[in-house]
C-alpha cells in the first residue's frame, strides 16, 4: 500500500498522488508498488524492498542520488495466544524530490508523523538537503547519533517490558 503526504503550516496531510517534497509511505509494498516508487525516484527496487526483509540489518548508505537509512523498530506479535515484542526493519529513503518509508506491516512510530504528533516534521526541501549534506560527510556525527538514538530508544523500550513482565534482564 502507498499513501503520499505532504505538510503545510506545520500540518502534515494526505495527498491523492505523489508530488514534490512529499512523504511517500509504503506498508508491505507489492513489488509492482516497489518498482513504480523506484522508477519515479530514481532508486533501486532492492534499496527500497531492503525493509520488507526481517533480517534486514540497522545501517546507512549513501548511493548517487539518494540516502538510505534502515533501522528496527519494536514491533507486537502474538505467538500461539501471546503477545510477544520483536522488532521489524524500518527503511528512509531521501531523495532531492521526496521522503520515502517502508515498513512490512502498520507502525505506531509512522502513524505518530500521520496523525501530526511529531513535532517540527516537515517533507519540505530544507530538511533533506541538511540530512544529505549532514549524512554525507565522512566521519559523519549524525549517522553515528541517529543509529546510537534508535538503539537506545529500543533499548530503554524493552527494558520497559521486560520490568513490566518480571523478567530478568541480561
Amino acid at each position: 500500500m502507498i499513501k503520499y503526504f505532504y505538510t503545510q503550516n506545520g500540518r502534515t496531510s494526505p495527498v491523492p498522488n505523489f508530488c514534490h517534497d512529499c512523504w511517500v509511505k509504503m506498508t508491505n509494498p507489492s513489488n509492482e508498488e516497489a518498482e513504480l516508487i523506484a522508477e519515479r525516484m530514481g532508486v533501486e527496487v532492492d534499496d527500497l524492498m531492503a525493509a520488507i526483509d526481517l533480517e534486514e540489518k540497522t545501517r546507512i548508505e549513501l548511493p548517487e542520488n539518494y540516502t538510505l537509512i534502515v533501522v528496527d523498530i519494536p514491533s507486537e506479535e502474538y505467538r500461539n495466544g501471546v503477545r510477544a515484542y520483536v522488532t521489524i526493519p524500518l527503511g528512509i529513503i531521501i531523495t532531492k524530490e521526496a521522503i520515502v518509508t517502508i515498513c512490512s506491516e502498520e507502525s505506531f512510530v509512522l502513524r505518530n508523523f500521520e496523525k501530526n504528533r511529531m513535532n517540527d516534521f516537515s517533507t519540505r526541501k530544507k530538511l533533506r538537503d541538511a540530512l544529505e549534506k549532514e549524512l554525507s560527510a565522512p566521519d559523519s556525527a549524525f549517522q553515528q547519533q541517529v543509529v546510537t538514538g534508535f538503539s537506545r530508544s529500543f533499548k530503554t523500550y524493552l527494558n520497559g517490558i521486560a520490568q513490566a513482565a518480571e523478567i530478568p534482564i541480561e
